[in-house]
């Protein structure tokens, strides 16, 4: 009987344990976790040439600190198929949100290339994972060339040739204090755009006024209005010090401030300076068909920010007659994270193929990942990978994918059913913690259920 009642308890026990995989409500999707980044790309020529791909050795590296991030290298072995001596533009695509650059390394036999950071238009689908066919579709290598192909934007709504009047404010050294100008502008023929001002105040009436913080760490704080379209401002008021107005031209006055950003992350000197001229001119327009009478080149650039935007590195390689080159391209990637489903974070990295479709021909593909001691396993894959040692896979193509290459990792060799339903149930931290306590509980009982038993066994022997 006291062996049984013991029973029952297990069989309790075991429940609880059991109870843990079933899915409840109250805990359904307890803080998700899914973010997503942009795939890599492979490169492409600017246009057709006699070059072709011999063979491409790609090969991932996954960070030893994050299992979500990889260094990409791509190394390719080119032939100049033709008799002549050839320079090819070439062109490495990738889709940012603006605020950073690939932070690319580019070789050719051995060598440090150059490269320019270019515009190549817009994609509105971020996720490749949810929407795969509408990504392509946006970021398909013919349309991106087209597109760096077009003459770049011009504006629509003022002369950016002319020469324009442009207010310099100087404020003195406050005590933590607000600088401000007020004026009036016409509205239909008038804009306005600063540099060094944060805060606005518009009227639709054409009543506004700009602001800056002065702090006691500057002696001074200068800050600049450059009147876009007509000079139309009237009223000004101010509490600076000195207030200078001169003439200068619209274009070459804002290329010069593009230029003198140092924000981190932007690599101004990396970008084509008429490519990102015509989105701050873009992003002008639009502010001025929504009617924002007054805005800060901050504005702007974290406008141009929130566009998922295609961008081009484009170089120049020179081939030598019938000669075979090795091109080397090296770049950070982050992958795609989730941890909406499962315990530990699922990592998906993508590598979209369709640039290289613009060679002339493209032979054997080699591929190689080198995974990390915390995340070791491909768990799903878009090509069959094989396990040729511990934490490296490899494949070999014959040439490239019909499909881009994608492959998921994960600490352990399958997602488990342990995994799923724990992550359903039980609030993220604790999961862990509650399955290990259930563990020794259940541990616990059996080892106390061997000894009672043993014990009555012996006392069953000793009446004997």
């Amino acid at each position: 009987m006291f062996a049984r009642k013991w029973r029952i308890n297990i069989t309790a026990v075991l429940i609880v344990v059991l109870s843990l995989g079933i899915p409840m409500a109250a805990f359904a999707n307890s803080m998700p976790v899914y973010i997503d980044e942009y795939p890599a790309f492979d490169i492409a020529p600017m246009e057709d040439c006699p070059v072709k791909v011999d063979k491409e050795q790609l090969t991932f590296k996954i960070d030893e600190r994050s299992s979500a991030d990889a260094m990409v290298t791509a190394e390719y072995t080119l032939s100049n198929t033709s008799e002549e001596y050839i320079s090819v533009p070439m062109v490495f695509p990738f889709v940012s949100d603006g605020y950073w650059g690939p932070d690319a390394n580019i070789e050719f036999n051995g060598k440090a290339v150059d490269y320019k950071v270019y515009n190549a238009g817009y994609v509105d689908v971020k996720d490749y994972l949810k929407e795969p066919d509408a990504f392509k579709k946006q970021v398909d290598i013919h349309t991106i060339i087209e597109n760096l192909n077009s003459p770049l934007y011009k504006a629509k709504y003022f002369d950016d040739t002319a020469d324009a009047a442009l207010y310099k404010v100087t404020f003195t050294k406050p005590m933590d204090r607000e600088g401000y100008v007020s004026f009036n502008i016409n509205t239909e023929t008038t804009r306005v755009l600063t540099f060094g001002f944060n805060d606005f105040t518009i009227d639709k009436s054409g009543s506004c006024t700009v602001c800056t913080n002065v702090g006691d760490n500057h002696m001074s704080e200068t800050g600049f209005i450059l009147v876009l379209g007509k000079d139309t401002l009237t009223d000004i008021e101010s509490n600076a010090v000195k207030l200078e107005k001169s003439t200068v031209n619209s274009k070459a006055y804002i290329l010069d401030r593009i230029a003198e950003d140092n924000t981190a992350g932007y690599a101004v000197e990396m970008r084509d300076m008429d490519s990102y001229y015509a989105q701050v001119i873009r992003t002008i327009d639009y502010y001025w068909e929504e009617s924002l009478l007054v805005f800060g080149y901050d504005m702007v650039k974290g406008h141009m920010g929130r566009y998922n935007n295609i961008y081009a590195l484009l170089y120049e390689v020179d081939f030598e007659p019938e000669s075979t080159n090795t091109l080397k391209v090296a770049y950070p990637m982050e992958a795609t994270f989730d941890k909406r489903e499962t315990m530990d974070y699922i990592n998906t990295f993508v590598y979209i193929v369709n640039p290289a479709e613009k060679f002339l021909a493209f032979g054997p593909m080699d591929i190689r990942v080198e995974m990390n001691a915390r995340c070791p396993y491909i768990i799903d894959s878009s090509i069959p990978f094989t396990e040729t040692e511990a934490g490296v896979y490899t494949a070999s193509l014959d040439g490239l994918p019909a499909e881009d290459v994608v492959f998921s990792t994960y600490p352990h060799k399958e997602i488990t059913f342990l995994d799923r339903t724990a992550a359903r149930v039980l609030p993220r931290g604790y999961a862990g913690i509650l399955l290990g306590f259930a563990a020794a509980v259940l541990g616990l009982a059996v080892v106390v259920e061997f000894l009672m038993i043993k014990r009555k066994k012996k006392a069953f022997h000793d009446e004997k």
